[in-house]
């Protein structure tokens, strides 16, 4: 049943129907506002994570790296009913890491930069296929005005310290009427936002437990969570409504998660505040775990 919900219905109505859900949960933590956050022991994180299953690999082989980069490559050129030109693809993909997007859409006509902050991670694949690799920060890129017809990023707006400033940046390099795509998550309140899936699989974990002891689980795993910023869905609404003198919002596509309210309901005095001191989260932010935003070029 709830696969068939969460085929047929659009996502707005979902969302409405998992906070009716929920409403008494969110209605004891929202009555604590006042109260001290609590978090949970050591010893409970160790316990939750025996009745969590760890998610599948994300998958950082060349196969997987190569067939990931083929599917985003098609979905962006399936953006918009095509309306980017074809006889003029410049495309710049930003925090692209592998790269491997990139490299597919050369395969598909396009001639593609690439930017990082680190050349570590670029594909050796991206050579052979023309791809043209630039290490920069995406607040400050080496391009001229007008330069791109399409701008685009994978998982990156979450690990932003200035998302606006980027968009902006991205916006400058883009030719009139040309298109920005981002597509990110998981963001930061939703069940796996501190992005350490790694090592632990407990939904919320930057809620449900103190700095100190996550700071002791990256410790003892595979390797430090990457930096998010803490920004909800609604702290990017807002910010597409301030990019409105650069760019039209053609659509906004947002993720909806509710498998793991149950854990809000049973522990709702840790979701006061989360690692880092962010606060004010709602039911909405905790249950929208991606965005995937397409812009036009005024």
């Amino acid at each position: 049943m709830r696969a068939l919900l969460d085929r047929f219905l659009p996502v707005d109505l979902r969302r409405r129907i998992a906070q009716w859900r929920h409403a008494p949960a969110w209605l004891r933590a929202s009555r604590a506002k006042n109260e001290t956050s609590i978090v949970l022991d050591k010893h409970v994180l160790d316990e939750l994570s025996a009745t969590f299953e760890e998610p599948p690999p994300y998958g950082y082989d060349p196969e997987a790296v190569r067939r990931r980069g083929d599917i985003r490559a098609r979905e962006l050129m399936d953006l918009h009913g095509g309306s980017i030109r074809p006889d003029d693809r410049r495309s710049l993909e930003l925090g692209c890491y592998d790269g491997m997007v990139s490299a597919c859409l050369t395969e598909r006509g396009f001639v593609a930069w690439t930017t990082d902050l680190s050349a570590k991670g670029f594909d050796p694949r991206l050579g052979p296929a023309g791809v043209k690799r630039v290490v920069t920060d995406g607040e400050a890129l080496p391009f001229p005005d007008g330069y791109f017809d399409l701008v685009f990023s994978y998982d990156v707006l979450e690990h932003l310290r200035d998302p606006e400033q980027v968009l902006r940046e991205a916006a400058r390099v883009l030719r009139p009427g040309g298109l920005i795509y981002f597509a990110s998550g998981p963001l930061y309140p939703s069940p796996y936002g501190l992005h350490a899936l790694r090592a632990t699989p407990v939904p919320y974990c930057q809620f449900l437990f103190s700095e100190e002891v996550m700071r002791e689980v990256e410790v003892n795993g595979p390797g430090p969570f990457p930096w998010v910023n803490g920004w909800s869905i609604r702290d990017y609404r807002r910010l597409w409504k301030r990019l409105e003198d650069v760019l039209v919002l053609v659509r906004s596509r947002e993720g909806l998660i509710w498998e793991f309210c149950d854990v809000i309901a049973k522990y709702p005095g840790c979701f006061r505040e989360g690692i880092g001191g962010h606060t004010g989260f709602n039911l909405e932010d905790l249950t929208t775990p991606s965005v995937k935003v397409l812009f036009r070029r005024r």
